[in-house]
């Protein structure tokens, strides 16, 4: 919780020249290519695939997001959706917010798998071009309050939902509004 309080601050005091998110745009698709060129070529059986779906309510200066998240690393695989709520805390939709979410989780691996459910906070933030382009960037954190760890994770990857803390760091998530 520290690192998120922090984090917060860091991001509301930095001076961001943030356009605002045009008022006819309240729909936006977003991913994560990061992940495609980076976790994805080792050649060792890795996929990542990080995408978002979001609705922006400029009158209340919020998003409604729901990223999902898609990893295969051998016979191991994640699937996770999220539900977030984003309050930006200036007076557009652009620029800092903090979030609150709900995660839903399902690992396999062979004939064996898991569902869970998470929740969390995290602090983030976007900057918006008047095309509708933008870029953002967040970190999140949770728990998944009746967690097992039914896979071992000595061969997993750690970026794996295999464990009781949810920690996610995106950097270079990029989308359009329409």
């Amino acid at each position: 919780m520290k690192t998120l309080f922090f984090g917060l601050l860091l991001i509301s005091t930095t001076p961001i020249t943030a356009k605002s998110l045009p008022k006819d745009k309240n729909l936006g698709i977003a991913v994560n290519p990061f992940y495609l060129f980076v976790v994805t070529p080792s050649g060792k059986g890795e996929q990542y695939l990080s995408a978002t779906i979001s609705h922006f309510n400029h009158n209340k200066k919020v998003e409604i997001a729901m990223p999902l998240h898609r990893m295969r690393l051998g016979s191991f695989q994640q699937k996770t959706l999220d539900l977030h709520y984003r309050k930006y805390l200036r007076s557009s939709i652009s620029g800092p917010y903090i979030s609150g979410f709900t995660r839903f989780a399902k690992l396999e691996r062979n004939s064996e798998s898991e569902f869970k459910v998470g929740f969390g906070a995290g602090v983030g933030f976007k900057l918006f071009h008047p095309s509708g382009a933008y870029w953002g960037a967040s970190l999140n954190g949770g728990i998944y309050p009746k967690a097992s760890q039914k896979f071992t994770t000595s061969d997993l990857f750690v970026i794996t939902d295999n464990n009781r803390f949810i920690f996610d760091v995106e950097l270079f998530k990029f989308g359009y509004a329409f």
